[in-house]
C-alpha cells in the first residue's frame, strides 16, 4: 500500500513538474526525491540516467518501484501533453488502488479499537472498585 501510494504521488509530482516546464530527467529526479522513499529514489535516478543517455527508458531488471506503465510514460517519445495526461491517469489509478487496499482495514480497525478501549476502561473500573470491595468486607 505504501509503494502504491508513493507511485501515485510520484506520477502526480512528475506531471506537475513537466507541466511547469522542467526537462524529463530533472522532473523525474525531483519527483522521486519528493516521495521520500529510498527504493523509488534509486529507481528514478536509474531511469533518469538512462533517459539522459539514450533518450528512452527501459525498465531495469528486478526493479519493483516503478511500473512498466510509468517507465513507458516517462521514457518513450510522446508529446509532452500526452505524457503529462498519461502520468496523471496512472497516478489516479495508483491512488484508487491504494484507497481500495485501505478501505477494508477501516472496517476491521474501528471495531478492534472500540473493543480495546472498552477492555481498558473495564480494567480501570475494576481496578478502582476492587480495593473498595476489600474495604467494605474488612469493615463488616
Amino acid at each position: 500500500s505504501r509503494r502504491t501510494t508513493a507511485a501515485a504521488r510520484f506520477c502526480q509530482f512528475t506531471a506537475d513538474l513537466l507541466e511547469a516546464g522542467l526537462e524529463t530527467p530533472q522532473a523525474i529526479r525531483l519527483a522521486g526525491a519528493a516521495t521520500g522513499k529510498a527504493p523509488l529514489v534509486r529507481a528514478t535516478e536509474r531511469v533518469a540516467s538512462v533517459i539522459e543517455r539514450q533518450g528512452v527508458a527501459a525498465k531495469a531488471g528486478g526493479q519493483r518501484s516503478l511500473t512498466n506503465a510509468v517507465v513507458f510514460a516517462l521514457g518513450h517519445g510522446m508529446p509532452r501533453r500526452s505524457r503529462i495526461r498519461l502520468l496523471r491517469e496512472i497516478g489516479v489509478v495508483h491512488a484508487d488502488r491504494a484507497r481500495r487496499r485501505m478501505w477494508w482495514t477501516n472496517g476491521i480497525v474501528e471495531p478492534l479499537a472500540i473493543c480495546t478501549i472498552g477492555l481498558v476502561v473495564g480494567i480501570v473500573v475494576l481496578a478502582l472498585f476492587l480495593p473498595l470491595f476489600g474495604l467494605i468486607q474488612g469493615l463488616s
